[in-house]
């Protein structure tokens, strides 16, 4: 009976039990940085109180360790429902989320810019829990401890997904005015575009109608097997500079066709036409964003496809298999302003035609790892043109035509000589020349 007492009276007024103080009050001081965040007195519940003295010897890092797994322990409303709320105001000032880095695509430019993100930060709450109840006494003093959050996504990891995986040129220094011009044109409507991973590029669609409302001009075009004048000439060299790039981007072709001629501007083989009906069709088969670069400089047109960095580099190989011989001249009937002595007008050469292949090599640091035939072609061979110059015999030049002779005697009656005398006139000069028979009766003036 007095025992009890005696308990009682120690712990209305506060026991000391090692260096742990019991009280039914206790004064929770929060630092930061060396900054004071939270100091505020609270009132221990009593029923926790008696288990402590009791069960664990007046020590709360006892009464922790026993209880750890209960859920009102770890929140402290066991102890005082005013601290959870408390502690949470102060993490939520010290706490802030991760922000990744961010990449940007200015597609009017063609250009990247990474804005760098920031860590997070979070307050180790195992470690406040821990230390509340190991401190427990008249005050508690508690440094929070932090743990950066690391970015999802971080600049150096950015840097590799805007890399240059792949480039390519063609030249047309020697092209006309208008077909320089829609090489320009489709250059520049495929300048910036951004291809998601999984997603198709169609060439038509990004490029559009080869029609003057959409901005092509007229100049040479390849149809039916011939050079002809069609809208939109030159378009094809963009086509296939993109479609070499691409294909040394280790990407993805779905769709690409050959000229039915071979071309000048890259080896047979290594073409991609494209036409109201024959689009050029890639895929983006790789995990991350791939863009396009397209400019013109110089009589140049060039392709660059950024995307994650490559480890490998890749080629292509053109490699004629076969030569098709051109079979002559056609003669074709047009006007043309013939030299002195010229008897022949040679338009355009015979051209033979081929049968080639591509092959895309793949190299690790200089040394070739594999090679793959991607694609077999047939060009026509072209046969030439020339236009042959029609000789009219020398005796056939001085003889005027038969009903010529009824128009001499209207003229020569119009100029007030007996028919007879025309008529004379005319049959005389099938046989001699008109001049002469002119200049032996006197009228000479006839002859201008």
């Amino acid at each position: 009976m007095v025992f009890g007492l005696v308990v009682l009276i120690l712990v209305l007024f506060g026991l000391f039990s090692g260096t742990t103080m019991i009280s039914g009050k206790a004064r929770v001081k929060v630092f930061f940085d060396k900054k004071i965040l939270l100091e505020k007195d609270y009132k221990i519940k009593t029923s926790t109180l008696m288990k402590v003295i009791f069960k664990n010897r007046a020590n709360f890092n006892k009464f922790y360790s026993a209880n750890k797994d209960n859920p009102h322990v770890r929140d402290f409303s066991c102890i005082n429902e005013e601290i959870y709320s408390d502690l949470e105001r102060v993490i939520k000032q010290v706490e802030y989320d991760s922000i990744d880095s961010r990449l940007i695509w200015d597609k009017h430019k063609a250009e990247f810019e990474i804005i760098e993100g920031k860590n997070g930060r979070i307050v180790n709450r195992n470690s406040l829990i821990e230390n509340l109840y190991r401190n427990f006494g008249r005050e508690i003093n508690i440094e929070l401890e932090t743990e950066e959050i690391p970015q999802q996504v971080t600049k150096q990891e950015l840097k590799k997904r805007c890399m240059e995986r792949a480039r390519f040129s063609t030249y047309f220094s020697s092209s006309s005015a208008n077909r320089k011009h829609n090489i320009k044109t489709a250059t520049h409507r495929l300048n910036g575009l951004k291809i998601a991973p999984n997603e198709v590029l169609s060439f038509n669609d990004a490029v559009g109608p080869r029609t003057a409302e959409n901005g092509f001009l007229q100049s040479k075009i390849i149809s039916g097997g011939a050079f002809i004048t069609g809208t939109g000439g030159g378009v094809c060299q963009v086509s296939t500079t993109l479609f070499n790039a691409w294909v040394r981007a280790g990407l993805e072709v779905i769709n690409a066709k050959n000229h039915s001629l071979k071309v000048s501007y890259v080896p047979p083989s290594m073409d991609a036409m494209v036409s109201s009906r024959t689009d050029l069709i890639l895929k983006n088969n790789s995990p991350y964003d791939v863009y396009i670069k397209a400019y013109t400089q110089n009589d140049s047109v060039n392709v660059i496809i950024y995307g994650y960095e490559m480890k490998q580099r890749i080629e292509l190989k053109s490699q004629i298999i076969k030569i098709i011989y051109s079979n002559g001249y056609d003669e074709i009937d047009r006007p043309v302003d013939w030299k002195e002595g010229e008897t022949v007008r040679i338009l355009a050469h015979p051209k033979n035609g081929l049968i080639s292949a591509a092959y895309k090599e793949v190299y690790e640091g200089g040394r070739l790892v594999s090679s793959q035939k991607i694609r077999t072609n047939t060009y026509l061979a072209q046969r030439g043109k020339l236009v042959r110059r029609k000789i009219i015999p020398s005796e056939e030049k001085e003889k005027e035509p038969e009903e010529s002779t009824f128009k001499l005697v209207d003229h020569y009656a119009v100029s007030g000589i007996d028919d007879r005398i025309a008529f004379l006139i005319n049959l005389v000069s099938d046989a001699v020349g008109k001049s002469k028979v002119l200049s032996f009766f006197g009228f000479r003036s006839l002859l201008y």
